[in-house]
């Protein structure tokens, strides 16, 4: 019996071993090197000084947790009222650092996103004109709609609102996560664990400044793997519906949420072989017929307001080109942004156009790479540090760019910036925000992997699908245009099993210390 049950686990396994190996480098990657941006342009460089503060970090959360499962005080810690303080705490954090102190501005990418939606009714906008930006990039629709929503409400100050959703998606990211490590482990002491992780997971709350769908993205994505988790254990077809219906709105605000939707269907599947039943493959079929419909809605509407066609937007290949294009000016910064995107201009841009140069660049460059397997080597760990082992996620620089984006208007660095701004961006207080970043972000792999091993008889696929969302991040962005922001999301989600692990060890270790 015992082995028709491995058996019909086999996916499940195959599953937590990616897993685990993706943890194992990471782990060790982010104990050993802290990538650092200390000139606020994005250029990244490499250091291994924070490494002896990481472990040593990471041991001290071991031996408070140690200290709380001894003494018994974890179980005296109010569970619901330790929530509801990290809601506050997350809503009284986002608005004190956007409002009074960061007040920062939209630039680049944020920018360009508010312009096009004060165009969105010009019949000749740029923006939406063959090889615009919007042109390019239409999966930013969705977010531009409700940008555009928000511009009216504010008489042209949509900035201030979108902070405040930022805000408010940030705070409720922080309920949902405890309410996941509850669902999935049935532990107090693991849901107090997360909660308390919550409270010194600072990216999230720096990045509030950002106005992009991140925060909005993750929120929705972490509530669709609770759901459906919800939907297995209780066979529940209509939480199974409402899981992929929320996990597309996801990825429609934010296209890279797609790997989300790619774990769900996975952990679908796995059950599917687990069960040996083809009814959890209506989770699969939901997913498909919600991604169909929300891709279809999306177009249909484009093509109204503001009349475009959503199909002619930057093929894939152009961003493995800039994921695989290397460095010459001294920085981690391998894989990352080159501004290839825009290499073919107005009306000489095409889908078709960037396919065929893209394709000859990346058959070159790989055959380049495979003629010198140790460079190659090195350039793919390079990449993966600058991703994986930046502690802020680039969450302070959203809000203080060196650079200025618009001509005429100065960089956010070279503004007045009040006493508490300059010390968290310059000071020594921005010392201590990066070794506590550092040592959480170490902290949440070490942690989530000790969880992995210790699970690998009971594995089970039903509560996995954000640790396969991890992985296949990890996976994607080694190909892809690199950024550290696009892995917050992943280290985000890892914390309900970062929380498990920590719980575990603390209890092994205060049991043998009891009986010594």
């Amino acid at each position: 019996m015992a082995e028709t049950s491995e058996s019909k686990a086999i996916l499940d396994h195959v599953l937590l071993a990616c897993c685990i190996l993706f943890l194992a480098v990471t782990s060790v990657a982010t104990l050993l090197v802290t990538c650092v941006m200390p000139g606020y342009n994005e250029a990244m460089y490499v250091s291994y000084a924070q490494a002896p503060l990481a472990i040593a970090g990471v041991v001290a959360m071991v031996a408070l947790a140690v200290a709380l499962v001894r003494t018994g005080a974890i179980d005296r810690i109010p569970e619901r009222r330790l929530r509801r303080a990290l809601v506050i705490y997350a809503l009284v954090f986002g608005t004190v650092w956007a409002y009074l102190i960061a007040r920062s501005w939209p630039e680049w990418d944020s920018k360009d996103l508010i312009n096009a939606s004060r165009e969105l009714l010009w019949p000749d906008s740029g923006f939406f004109a063959r090889g615009g930006y919007v042109y390019r990039f239409p999966y930013q629709l969705p977010f531009i709609y409700l940008i555009k929503v928000f511009d009216l409400v504010t008489l042209h100050h949509p900035y201030v609102l979108l902070e405040a959703l930022n805000i408010g998606f940030t705070a409720w990211l922080y309920w949902l996560i405890p309410e996941f490590a509850k669902e999935a482990f049935g532990s107090r002491r693991v849901t107090v664990a997360a909660t308390l992780i919550c409270f010194v997971m600072l990216p999230p709350l720096f990045n509030v400044t950002f106005v992009y769908p991140n925060a909005t993205a993750t929120a929705l994505a972490m509530l669709a793997m609770l759901l459906q988790l919800r939907a297995i254990r209780r066979g529940d077809l209509r939480r199974a519906v409402a899981s992929a219906a929320v996990a597309i709105v996801a990825y429609l605000f934010k296209s890279t949420m797609l790997l989300v939707v790619a774990a769900m269907a996975v952990t679908w599947l796995a059950q599917a072989v687990r069960a040996r039943s083809p009814r959890q493959l209506a989770g699969v079929a939901a997913l498909a017929v919600c991604y169909v419909l929300g891709t279809k809605a999306l177009g249909l509407v484009a093509a109204i307001v503001p009349g475009m066609d959503t199909s002619q937007g930057m093929p894939a290949s152009a961003y493995v080109v800039m994921g695989l294009t290397e460095k010459s000016d001294g920085s981690a910064n391998e894989g990352w942004y080159t501004g290839y995107i825009w290499d073919i201009e107005g009306e000489q841009y095409s889908p078709e156009a960037y396919r065929e140069d893209a394709s000859a660049r990346i058959s070159q460059r790989l055959g380049e790479l495979a003629a010198d397997p140790a460079h190659a080597a090195g350039f793919f760990a390079t990449k993966f540090a600058s991703e994986w082992c930046e502690p802020t996620h680039e969450a302070l620089l959203a809000s203080n760019w060196a650079i200025s984006g618009t001509e005429g208007v100065p960089a956010m660095a070279d503004r007045n910036m009040n006493a508490a701004a300059r010390a968290i961006y310059y000071g020594s207080v921005s010392q201590v925000l990066l070794a506590l970043m550092d040592i959480v972000q170490s902290a949440i792999t070490v942690f989530a992997l000790v969880w992995a091993c210790v699970s690998w008889r009971k594995a089970d696929s039903a509560l996995l699908s954000p640790m396969p969302c991890a992985a296949g991040t990890g996976l994607f962005y080694l190909m892809w245009e690199a950024k550290s922001q696009y892995t917050l999301h992943a280290y985000v989600m890892l914390i309900p099993f970062a929380a498990a692990g920590l719980i575990w060890l603390a209890g092994r270790v205060a049991e043998k210390g009891q009986s010594k």
